[in-house]
């Protein structure tokens, strides 16, 4: 896609803002703003996470916001994400990313409203941006902490029977991964904050402002990162304590038939002397030891507590 570049003027000072642009293109504006080598590589560099680096002329940002378009089943930063990258000179201010970002056409357009545009400074400008890059990851973490909760609903399916299938299983992951990576990015963004301060005053409401907020979403995030680890590993115990109640049963079947083979397996022998065999009440006397074994192997286990009542259904 060809180049898109919006340009504001703030008094001698100005911002522009590139999206598309080419690897040539990026080295032209290099060599007009004197932009080092090692910062015009981070920037064309697609994997690259938050960072903030600096040489006595240029400062360089590296932001990653939440990508709206992204696939509910992404668990990579690049899936998951676009990179927004900002250089930041005496009285110029480059921004560039790959395709259009709605919330930065957003922040473009509040300073073209704003009265304050006249002013020669830039550092409110890069307050916003951090700050509604930052604002990109809260309604995923919200959407990911229902999630969560629905999930963990699913589980134990209203109070009834644990639903430990494999779909669950891989839910949870999901919600792990995801939510592992938003604390990640979090995590970085947060770390560039206090070297962005020094651009601007650092003692200003908006620094605070944003340290809160990249505070708050990263605590957010960490806790749904403990939550979904700790349902992968519920969905993995329930997983296991339900096949061992399979087991269980078929444990429990076999010991009630064991005998019941062993009595037909001794008068299934085809010997000529059995005198059961042509005995009038042979056949209602096995019958009879048949059911009073069975009794009695439900009476010892019973007593044992191997035969108990469970509330999940299904089980014995």
């Amino acid at each position: 896609m060809p180049m898109i570049e919006r340009r504001l003027d703030f008094g001698a000072s100005h911002w522009r803002d590139f999206s598309g642009v080419t690897k040539e293109e990026l080295e032209k504006l290099a060599a007009e703003y004197g932009l080092a080598r090692d910062m015009v590589a981070d920037c064309l560099d697609p994997t690259h996470l938050p960072k903030i680096s600096r040489t006595p002329k240029v400062t360089f940002l590296m932001l990653r916001a939440y990508d709206e378009e992204s696939a509910e089943d992404a668990t990579t930063v690049q899936e998951l994400t676009r990179k927004l990258a900002l250089f930041m000179g005496e009285n110029f201010l480059l921004t560039f990313h790959r395709l259009p970002l709605s919330w930065v056409e957003g922040v473009i357009e509040h300073w073209e409203r704003s009265p304050r545009r006249e002013a020669a400074v830039l550092s409110p400008v890069i307050e916003d941006i951090v700050e509604e890059c930052l604002y990109t990851y809260e309604g995923p973490i919200d959407r990911a902490g229902l999630a969560v909760d629905k999930l963990e609903d699913n589980i134990f399916h209203n109070g009834q029977a644990p639903i430990a299938a494999a779909e669950i299983v891989e839910d949870a992951y999901l919600a792990k991964k995801r939510a592992t990576l938003f604390k990640r990015l979090l995590r970085l963004t947060r770390d560039v904050i206090p070297a962005i301060s020094k651009i601007g005053d650092p003692t200003s409401s908006a620094i605070q402002n944003l340290k809160e907020e990249a505070d708050r979403l990263y605590f957010y995030s960490d806790d749904l990162v403990e939550t979904s680890n700790d349902l992968v590993q519920l969905s993995i115990s329930l997983a296991s304590n339900r096949t061992n109640e399979v087991v269980r049963v078929l444990t429990l079947v076999s010991i009630f038939l064991l005998p019941l083979n062993l009595l037909t397996g001794i008068y299934g022998m085809n010997f000529v002397h059995m005198p059961e065999l042509q005995w009038k009440y042979g056949y209602l006397f096995v019958i009879a030891a048949m059911f009073l074994v069975e009794v009695g192997v439900f009476y010892v286990l019973k007593r044992k507590g191997w035969i108990r009542s469970n509330r999940y259904k299904g089980n014995l």
